[in-house]
């Protein structure tokens, strides 16, 4: 009798998922990026569940109760942990066409990247077509103050107020939609995401799964816009 209750139970409730992983991520990228496609995640692969944490920088792992932590690779994080690449940084000027209609651009920056077109002009000019950066050759005094966060100069582009520096990952579907529009591409910058953990990625099978994931899901977000970039 047991035996058909607890068979009858379960039939009428779907399996709780078989791992779940805590993820730290930048908040720029988790909002912007990841927080889009976890659904999409989820559809993949649905004995994963993915508790998601806002965070940039440093981390300690153990009083976060993080397993996983997405980061760009602009900070020591330690020999303590594994990490594990995700895809190269690709930055280029976005806005609404508007933006660049007209001289002198309104440049918009942001105080958690306070050198990205600096970065974005000097790898443009070591590129083998500088020419893209012409254009932009202008002064790149702010338009307006500093932004406090990446993700506000963005949503200040996208409202009109300048042209700002993206990532290809966080304006690539705003791109997609016709929102914003990038007119000198993209380019490397020099830096990357990384996937951070205490453990090897190949010891815990969700963690590896996540990681393959990302791979992917990063490299198919970028390559409509980086396709033929220098």
């Amino acid at each position: 009798m047991f035996e058909q209750l607890a068979t009858t139970v379960a039939s009428l409730h779907p399996p709780s998922p078989s791992d779940t992983l805590v993820v730290s991520c930048e908040p720029t990228l988790a909002m912007r990026w990841l927080i889009p496609r976890l659904a999409a995640f989820s559809q993949a692969h649905p004995g994963i569940s993915l508790h998601l944490h806002s965070a940039g920088g440093p981390l300690d792992f153990e009083s976060a109760g993080v397993d996983v932590a997405i980061r760009r690779n602009d900070f020591f994080w330690g020999h303590s942990l594994i990490a594990e690449p995700l895809a190269d940084e690709w930055i280029g000027p976005v806005g609404l066409p508007s933006a660049f209609d007209s001289l002198p651009i309104s440049y918009l920056h942001t105080r958690t990247r306070p050198h990205a077109w600096q970065d974005w002009q000097r790898a443009m000019r070591a590129a083998p077509s500088p020419e893209r950066a012409q254009r932009f050759e202008t002064s790149t005094n702010p338009a307006t103050p500093p932004f406090e966060h990446f993700y506000l100069s963005l949503q200040a582009a996208g409202a009109g107020l300048g042209a700002a520096i993206g990532s290809v990952y966080m304006v690539c579907d705003e791109l997609n939609a016709g929102r914003l529009v990038a007119p000198a591409s993209f380019i490397r910058d020099g830096s990357g995401y990384v996937a951070l953990s205490r453990e090897p990625f190949a010891d815990n099978p969700a963690k590896a799964t996540l990681l393959n994931w990302l791979r992917t899901a990063l490299a198919e977000s970028a390559s409509p816009w980086i396709a033929n970039a220098q």
